[in-house]
């Protein structure tokens, strides 16, 4: 089997359990990327597109069963569950919000390769594809596109930056160019455009 996105995000806030699955994921093949709260790993998540994730319940900053939900509001990315809680509850829950499997702490490293081999396996790749549409806005994650009606825009602003004008001081005609910046942003796991303005358009 051929994985083209070989990065994991390891979201667990143990530090030993961290270095464990870097040397075990590494050691065949896999790139690991690493965060130790919520709030990091939802960032890394959105940056980083990663091929799957491996999320801890116990996080510091939130409920892993509250971050599993967020993640999959706009994420289609294999996700497997690992933690210390072995009682049917909490697995009947997290299955239920989305993950692709849960296995429990301790484990043993060639069975979770096994299942980290089965969670790609059975995902389509396009899937891995992280383009969310609402409102007659497209934005793939993935690529770092915005598409708004159909037309690509450039994602130039940043947060307080001012408005861009074209040569003459003023708007031109042509593709339309929007100012995003810290409108376009990744919160709780949720993507906002609170407001896209046309800024100019450019010749």
């Amino acid at each position: 089997m051929t994985i083209s996105n070989r990065d994991i995000l390891v979201i667990d806030d143990e530090l030993q359990i961290r270095k464990l699955l870097q040397i075990t994921l590494q050691s065949n093949g896999f790139q690991v990327i690493q965060a130790g709260t919520a709030k990091e790993g939802m960032a890394l998540a959105a940056q980083k597109s990663p091929g799957l994730i491996l999320l801890d319940l116990g996080l510091p900053d939130e409920n892993g069963h509250d971050t599993l939900r967020k993640l999959r509001e706009w994420s289609k990315t294999p996700l497997i569950v690992l933690s210390v809680q072995n009682n049917e509850a909490d697995i009947i829950r997290a299955l239920d919000n989305g993950a692709n499997d849960y296995l429990v702490k301790p484990f043993r490293t060639g069975e979770l390769l096994a299942r980290i081999r089965t969670a790609l396996r059975e995902v389509p790749r396009e899937d891995n594809n992280h383009v969310i549409r609402f409102a007659g806005i497209e934005v793939d994650v993935s690529n770092h596109t915005v598409k708004v009606n159909g037309i690509m825009v450039s994602l130039t602003g940043i947060c307080g930056a001012a408005p861009e004008k074209n040569s003459a001081g003023s708007p031109g005609n042509g593709a339309y160019r929007y100012c995003i910046g810290c409108r376009l942003s990744f919160c709780g796991g949720r993507i906002r455009i609170n407001a896209v303005q046309k800024i100019n358009s450019i010749k």
